[in-house]
């Protein structure tokens, strides 16, 4: 799994920032093709959003690491990773695993259990304790 490095998504399709592998292999224009892969497939479906893992340099959605991960202490910032960006820029919205309440209220629209308690990940008291917006 490549890392980040520079910037978040955004930066990298945007020239700003590269990924790197475990090695410090550039694996850049591979996960741009990726992502060009995605959005497509996004679009042969009209997929209108997505639900994708954060923390990837791949598929955050709203908090990725930069540099290595393997390296402590691990640099956590807001930000998308590089198909998240590609796909927010062809207009499909992006949902976090970890959007609790967003997912809830997704779910109450099909009659499951809904707890208005429920946080999306941006509103957890980590997120907004230690990566302030900039």
């Amino acid at each position: 799994m490549p890392d980040l490095h520079d910037g978040d998504g955004l930066a990298v399709l945007d020239g700003r920032a590269r990924m790197l592998d475990d090695l410090g292999n550039d694996v850049t224009p591979q996960n741009l093709a990726g992502a060009q892969a995605m959005v497509e497939l996004a679009s042969e479906h009209e997929v209108d959003f997505a639900v994708l893992v954060d923390r990837s340099g791949a598929c955050g959605s709203q908090v990725v690491s930069l540099g290595c991960r393997f390296e402590e202490p691990v640099q956590h910032v807001r930000g998308v990773g590089v198909a998240s960006a590609a796909l927010l820029r062809a207009a499909v919205h992006i949902v976090s695993q970890r959007d609790f309440q967003t997912l809830g209220l997704l779910g109450a629209r099909l009659g499951h259990p809904f707890d208005p308690s429920w946080l999306d990940h941006h509103e957890h008291p980590w997120v907004v304790e230690n990566l302030p917006r900039q």
